[in-house]
């Protein structure tokens, strides 16, 4: 910027310049009068208010705060004081939270009392009953309120509003019950307090009385309940689930669906079993088999192997036998390839092969003798290479497994001057291409040389430290980089101490990360012991600033404590700085949010586990001697008006269970029964008579039935509605096979025969029919169709393509006509109106899009509809019909007349010309048209070149009949020629008359035609 001597600078020096347009001004212009922060601004940014003529964070202390500004007094216009975070503020009105005094908006009543309808009240009234504590309007501030209903978010218990209800309690409609009722006596939830609900959710299944998402690992699921196991009807098991038979891609395995058998069962048509059948004895890879060729395995006890077992491992004949036969005595070993480490034994009736004549019998084995190798069941004096390496007298590429090779010997461990493993071979030092190493888990005292500590597969650890690899750094080291060192470098001179898989390391940074807390030239995750974190600028305090003056102590993912410094507390204040979640043992009562030591008159109940100070021990706690217990003690067993008593008054003298304790009732509620005095949930061994356990040897005689259930045997004199009668005596609520008109039975019988088989699945409903209900299909009852099937809906039935009878597709159904507003298209589908368009030649007829109106209508224009004639069309029709016809008629007859007078006319005035020759020189109708050219050219040049013609005639030519059709051509009819001879030829001298003589006719003058014809000819 520029300052006022015109030199350049980054900020002014003068303590009373402000910057303005880049330059250091002493006063700020008119158009930018602020100063804020020694910027000339036209108005304060969003986070700052005016106080005269600059702007500042917040206004003094005894100072309001409005509309940006701050003032000594509030104004008319907001006349009330209201102070929040440490700033007074001028309101219009006072919030609803907050008391009316004069002027002033006050946050809290005194102890003891509630705020309502801004004035502060000793007991909410029934019109807002329930007690809540806003926190969140101000955070530093907990403000009890009557209101009406508990906000969404929270349970109503009692008269107060609760996040959660309590463990031992239910949910009931937002409200927190000590039972659910009957309506809904089924709980939801995976963990208390659970929900009373009227009926679990479709994906849920009953456990008893709870709805869960996933029956419990002891029981199955049948018809979404928990059982204990599958009935006979739905015998398999699949993924918890019964089921009649298993789905084609699985193995039935002892009632049990799987993808495949377990050990010691082989698969057998979908079938897994413990033994094969004769036909199929041989097993392998987990299959019988007829034989074990097919996999060209061997045979032994009746499985086939890869390779004999140690307990039959001698082969012969593709057979494991425990000893060679006697044809075969002798035991011939080797390996089975160059890579493997199985060996194989052969039986052979002769050790010598004349190939290795070295190898000896011994113990019944074929052997090399002691100063040869074994080689690829050869003997020899030196392994050829690469089975340079020797164990147990055998050539090997590579030692095997937890053996090392040193000297061309495989041994368990390397010797102390060679102790580095390297490509498995004992080195004295690790090549260069792998120069660290670490502890060689596979061979004692030994180290395996790596590339680098970074390869979690060999390296078991990523840091180094003295050429080694390790996990963590040693005490008194700190990590830079990758490596272990004594003392952080300058370039990274701060230190770290992070958290690491829940552990610490200390790690070298050139400055702390951004999510830590720092404290000289420590970073810290969380601060340590007993400093306490502080947020705004990430440091760690030794005390806490008075604006988050409270010392919170809390738990890190390393299972270490710290302290936090916090504006208020979430729990219970100890003291006036410290935070805590139980008060310690001097002052162990909470009341409120504070330890007190003894509880106050006016809550002078306590919890007995949590030391809290109550005004009145509420359900589900129950009072013994102003304290409050979560269930009654031994020595005053049962509950009575929430309190504990020793013994149930009259006429309360049955005992009904619930988690406080035995309650006292006059009666058993239901489903609880009767046993004695007490409420039971069940009486087994017992008959149940009208919810009363009887101890009697069966039902009475008007109970003609029984149901047997977890509760007991249930006497009934008629099975209840969704029942059905099993074997006449017996009340169930799903048959074992069918069910027919409420009674079980083996089979459907002949007078209901139908089953309904359920699309997509291998179940079939067990209610016998006499008709199918909704649909059939492939001689089966079906609820709907299987896809590319569509409905008959008249004959109940799935079809391929709609019938005549009703021809138009719907949604999958077939019917006479479309739904609603919607019309029939050519393809017999239903179609919107519009889709019909007349520019396509598409019309509505009787609900239907057809190309052509039928006969009997017309095509309707306006609606693009074919309408029906009416009696007045038709006549119309036909008076235009008649019309027409007689116009016709007459213009035929006037063409008729035309040609008659042309014909007359072109006879009366042809003149027929004979030449010397004899042949006729020309005929010329009335149009002047020639009718034809009899005479030769060599005649019409000898009558064009006499005197007579020459002189008073132009030459007659022969003409192309196209020239007749010229475009100019005179038009056709009746001329007066005569007229047209004396206006353009007049005879100079005296003509021949001998011809015109001849015809008894005037003569006829000879017109010069050839102009109206547009000849090129002379």
């Amino acid at each position: 910027m520029v300052r006022e001597d015109f030199s350049c600078v980054y900020h002014c020096f003068n303590a009373t310049s402000m910057v303005y347009n880049k330059s250091c001004v002493t006063e700020c212009p008119r158009d930018s009068p602020f100063n804020e922060s020694g910027i000339c601004v036209s108005k304060c940014s969003t986070y700052n208010i005016l106080y005269g003529s600059v702007c500042i964070r917040d206004c003094p202390v005894n100072m309001f705060r409005y509309n940006k500004t701050c003032t000594t007094s509030c104004p008319k216009l907001a006349p009330f004081d209201f102070e929040a975070l440490n700033t007074k503020f001028c309101l219009e009105s006072c919030p609803d939270f907050t008391l009316v005094h004069r002027h002033v908006c006050k946050l809290q009543c005194p102890d003891g009392f509630f705020l309502w309808n801004r004035t502060c009240v000793r007991t909410c009234p029934d019109s807002a009953p329930i007690i809540y504590v806003l926190n969140k309007r101000v955070p530093q501030f907990k403000i009890p309120i009557c209101i009406t209903n508990c906000p969404d978010d929270t349970f109503s218990d009692g008269i107060s509003c609760v996040k959660t209800c309590d463990k031992n309690m239910y949910v009931f409609n937002s409200t927190c019950v000590d039972r659910c009722p009957t309506s809904h006596r089924l709980l939801e939830g995976s963990t208390s307090p659970y929900s009373c609900v009227s009926q679990c959710r479709i994906a849920e299944n009953l456990n008893d009385n709870r709805c869960t998402a996933e029956c419990p690992d002891d029981k199955l699921v049948f018809d979404r309940t928990c059982v204990s196991e599958c009935p006979i009807s739905n015998p398999l098991v699949l993924n918890q689930e019964c089921l009649s038979q298993c789905p084609i891609y699985l193995l039935n395995e002892s009632g049990t669906c799987v993808s495949r058998c377990s050990k010691g069962h082989y698969m057998f048509n979908r079938y897994c079993v413990k033994r094969c059948p004769e036909t199929h004895r041989y097993m392998a890879y987990g299959k019988c088999n007829t034989n074990c060729s097919i996999y060209n395995l061997l045979i032994w006890n009746n499985s086939c192997f890869s390779s004999c077992p140690k307990q039959a491992m001698y082969t012969f004949n593709q057979t494991c036998l425990t000893v060679c036969p006697l044809s075969h005595p002798f035991d011939k070993s080797g390996r089975t390839s160059r890579y493997s480490y199985q060996v194989i034994h052969y039986c052979v009736a002769s050790c010598s092969d004349n190939i290795s004549p070295a190898i000896f019998i011994y113990g019944g084995k074929c052997k090399c003798s002691a100063h040869l190798l074994s080689h690829n069941f050869t003997c020899v004096e030196n392994c050829p290479s690469p089975y340079n390496l020797v164990h147990n007298g055998e050539c090997l590429t590579q030692c095997p497994n937890h053996f090392v090779g040193y000297n061309n010997t495989c041994q368990a461990s390397c010797p102390e001057h060679a102790k580095y493993v390297y490509d498995g071979l004992c080195r004295e030092a690790c090549p260069s291409s792998h120069p660290y190493y670490a502890a060689a888990l596979s061979y004692p005292n030994s180290l395996t040389c790596l590339e680098s500590c970074t390869d979690s597969n060999k390296s078991p650890g990523r840091f180094l430290y003295n050429m080694t690899c390790v996990k963590r750094c040693p005490n008194a080291t700190v990590l830079y980089g990758s490596n272990c060192i004594q003392k952080c470098p300058l370039d990274n001179s701060l230190i770290y101490k992070k958290e690491d898989n829940g552990n610490y390391i200390i790690v070298c940074v050139d400055k702390c990360p951004v999510t830590t807390f720092t404290r000289g030239k420590n970073c810290y995750d969380q601060c340590p012991e007993p400093l306490a974190s502080y947020l705004p600028n990430r440091t760690c305090l030794e005390q806490c600033p008075k604006h988050r003056r409270f010392r919170y102590r809390f738990r890190t993912n390393v299972n270490t404590f710290t302290y936090r410094c916090k504006s208020s507390c979430d729990k219970i204040i100890f003291d006036s700085t410290s935070c805590v979640d139980v008060c310690p043992p001097d002052t162990p009562f909470e009341f409120g949010q504070t330890c007190v030591r003894k509880c106050p008159a006016t809550h002078m109940f306590h919890e007995q586990q949590k030391y809290r100070c109550l005004a009145e021990c509420k359900p589900p706690l129950v009072e013994v001697n102003h304290t409050c217990f979560r269930s009654c003690p031994a020595s005053i067993p049962f509950l009575m008006n929430n309190t504990c008593v020793e013994k149930c008054p009259k006429p309360f003298n049955m005992t009904s269970p619930s988690f406080q304790g035995p309650t006292c009732v006059r009666k058993c509620l239901h489903p609880l029964l009767r046993e004695n005095n007490k409420c039971t949930q069940a009486c087994t061994g017992k008959f149940i008579v009208n919810n009363v356990c009887e101890d009697i040897i069966g039902c009475p005689n008007e109970y003609r039935y029984i149901e047997k259930s977890s509760r007991g045997t249930i006497c009934r004199k008629v099975c209840q509605e969704n029942e059905f009668v099993f074997e006449d005596v017996q009340c169930t609520k799903k048959c074992p096979k069918f069910d027919v008109e409420n009674q079980c039975v083996e089979s459907c019988p002949d007078t209901h025969p139908y089953t309904v088989k359920l699309i997509y699945s291998f179940k079939r409903d067990s209610t016998c029919y006499s008709t199918c209900p909704k649909l059939t299909y492939d001689n089966s009852c079906v609820n709907s169709c299987p896809p590319s099937y569509l409905v008959f809906k008249s004959k109940k039935t799935c079809v391929k393509e709609c019938p005549a009878s009703d021809p138009i597709k719907s949604n999958g159904e077939c019917l006479k006509t479309c739904p609603g507003s919607k019309i029939a298209s050519e393809k017999n589908t239903c179609i919107d109106k519009f889709e019909c368009d007349s520019s396509k030649g598409l019309h509505v007829y009787d609900s239907k899009c057809v190309t052509q109106c039928p006969s009997g209508t017309y095509r309707n224009y306006q609606d693009n509809t074919c309408s029906p004639m009416s009696l007045g069309y038709i006549l119309l029709i036909t008076v235009l019909a008649v019309i027409g016809i007689t116009c016709l008629f007459g213009a035929y007859l006037v063409f008729r007349r035309n040609s008659f007078y042309r014909q007359k006319l072109i006879s009366n005035n042809v003149e027929q010309a004979e030449t010397d020759d004899g042949c006729l020189t020309l005929e010329i109708d009335a149009t002047d048209d020639a009718v034809g050219h009899e005479c030769d050219a060599s005649a019409l040049e000898m009558y064009n070149n006499s005197p007579g013609y020459r002189q008073n005639t132009p030459t007659i030519q022969t003409m192309d009949d196209s020239s007749r059709y010229n475009d100019d051509t005179q038009p056709r009819g009746a001329v007066d020629d005569s007229s047209r001879y004396k206006q353009n030829t007049q005879p100079d001298g005296t003509l021949d008359d001998s011809s015109r003589s001849k015809q008894d006719k005037p003569p006829m003058e000879i017109v010069d035609v050839s102009p109206r014809y547009k000849h090129d000819t002379p």
